[in-house]
């Protein structure tokens, strides 16, 4: 076997004028390529991988630990989950993934995967993910009943350690830091485990049925794990906030009359308890016990003292209802219908 470059890609190319030759060995020599191989050797961090454009060309290298290895095709879905948002994308066969990339992104830098001009650091960042996550499948680390949501738990660990980070342009110098932001967050065993038990917790509270085959080919869900990351509540939460603010209206009408002057067409224990009991029926126990705790000091045979407390009622249910609101009206971008 030769060596030469050169060679190489003379063979390869007059081969391909007569026969069918796989698309990722062309792949493998582009200039990019030779690139992130030479990156990935020389790269100066604590953990050192082996970029293997070329199939098989670390096979009689017994220097190298095989698991290090990555080759186009992992590096093309760990990049896809971690800097496209598409580890539902990832899932899939390698050449639906790649048509797809090419279909909706062309070159265009910021979400074109293999692109002149992109930092090499980007590749590196994913693939190290990449190959921490396999390694604990490999050492029963994670149950292999998310196995299927590996290219998930990508996006979701750079998602918790990017939150909030502004995401710079994949060929700019400032995309160095971002990238060490997460490096040096996963080489870290114990920041490691810490981020990959919030993944797995995130997984468990979003996809209701790890065993749906199709869940993890789904877009809905990467926006529904995202929605959770930066909102934190599911479409169940959602559902249930909108089951909870209809008929608030109803509950707290008696308490914004009895707030003007104290109104005793109200009986306001009642009143209270119903909206008490609203409240424990959707688990608000925060709430449930400042309610509580009114009913134990509100006179209900004073005037003032219902006028005072009910004012304080429709302060805090209004509050949270606003929280509620703002919520729903932040989860539409992560939702393609309203709840």
């Amino acid at each position: 076997m030769t060596d030469d470059d050169t060679i190489i890609k003379n063979i390869v190319k007059a081969t391909n004028n007569q026969t069918e030759v796989q698309e990722i060995q062309l792949l493998s020599m582009t200039e990019y390529q030779e690139l992130l191989e030479s990156y990935f050797s020389n790269y100066g961090g604590s953990y050192n991988l082996f970029y293997e454009r070329r199939s098989g060309q670390y096979n009689y290298n017994g220097n190298i630990d095989k698991s290090k290895i990555i080759n186009p095709e992992m590096q093309m879905r760990a990049f896809a989950s971690v800097f496209l948002d598409s580890p539902h994308r990832a899932s899939r066969f390698y050449g639906s993934l790649k048509d797809d990339i090419e279909k909706d992104d062309g070159k265009d830098i910021s979400k074109g995967i293999f692109v002149t001009g992109q930092q090499p650091i980007i590749y590196y960042t994913s693939a190290l993910l990449l190959h921490i996550i396999d390694n604990y499948f490999n050492n029963d680390g994670i149950d292999d009943k998310y196995s299927k949501f590996r290219y998930h738990l990508l996006y979701i660990i750079s998602k918790i350690v990017w939150k909030g980070e502004k995401k710079p342009q994949l060929n700019s110098k400032k995309v160095e830091d971002y990238c060490n932001l997460l490096i040096n967050k996963i080489v870290d065993t114990e920041q490691f485990d810490h981020l990959l038990e919030q993944a797995l917790n995130i997984i468990d509270k979003v996809i209701v049925n790890l065993d749906d085959q199709e869940a993890n080919k789904s877009a809905s869900i990467v926006n529904s794990l995202l929605m959770y990351i930066e909102l934190g509540v599911t479409n169940q939460q959602l559902k249930s906030t909108v089951s909870f603010l209809n008929g608030m209206d109803d509950l707290l009408a008696p308490f914004y009359n009895m707030k003007i002057d104290g109104d005793l067409r109200y009986n306001f224990s009642d009143r209270l308890n119903d909206l008490i009991r609203r409240l424990r029926n959707y688990r608000l126990k925060v709430s449930v016990a400042e309610l509580e705790e009114i009913r134990k000091a509100v006179d209900v045979d004073s005037r003032e003292s219902r006028k005072n407390f009910a004012r304080d009622i429709v302060r805090k249910m209004d509050d949270m209802c606003n929280r509620f609101k703002r919520t729903l009206e932040m989860s539409k971008k992560y939702t393609k219908q309203q709840v």
